[in-house]
């Protein structure tokens, strides 16, 4: 009985290993190649993902430019409305508390419209207002400024500015 159990034993031996090397053996070979084909597709998604991602971004990074320059342009009168953008001046010097002597718009030249201001305050109020000038949308560069005080501490100030607009073509 021994003898029979150990041909058994033998043969079952004998039809693992060879079951091992005719089925096991090949199977593990194309799990392992399907895993690999598996992580490289995980990769490329991973990588497909990522330039979403990135697209995402640049378009919001250009609705975000695209806005700023709309206000921009925005800030930019066009020709008809250059009288406004005085007008506007105009407000923020009577909050402010100083008084208009002069404002004349000189000829446009190129996409700037010059503009001449001569008004009058306390030191308080045509700080205000210069800083009420700075902090609005439409775009104007400085050119001259002369500004006398008197006595009184009443300051006298002349700006000579370009204000920047669209253009005739515009």
């Amino acid at each position: 009985m021994a003898a029979r159990s150990s041909k058994l034993g033998y043969l079952l031996l004998v039809i693992g290993i060879a079951g091992w090397f005719g089925v096991v053996k090949p199977q593990t070979k194309v799990f392992s190649d399907k895993l690999l084909q598996t992580k490289a597709r995980s990769v490329e998604a991973a990588s497909y993902k990522q330039r979403l991602n990135d697209i995402q971004s640049i378009k919001t990074q250009g609705n975000t430019i695209q806005s700023v320059l709309t206000a921009m342009y925005l800030a930019m009168p066009k020709s008809s409305q250059i009288p406004e953008a005085l007008v506007i001046v105009d407000h923020l010097a009577k909050d402010s508390g100083v008084v208009f002597s002069t404002a004349s718009l000189g000829t446009p030249s190129g996409q700037e419209v010059p503009v001449s201001i001569s008004f009058s305050g306390s030191l308080d109020n045509v700080s205000r207002f210069l800083n009420s000038v700075n902090r609005t949308i439409r775009s104007g560069i400085i050119k001259s400024q002369f500004v006398t005080a008197d006595s009184a501490g009443n300051l006298t100030a002349n700006i000579q500015l370009g204000l920047v607009y669209q253009g005739e073509n515009q």
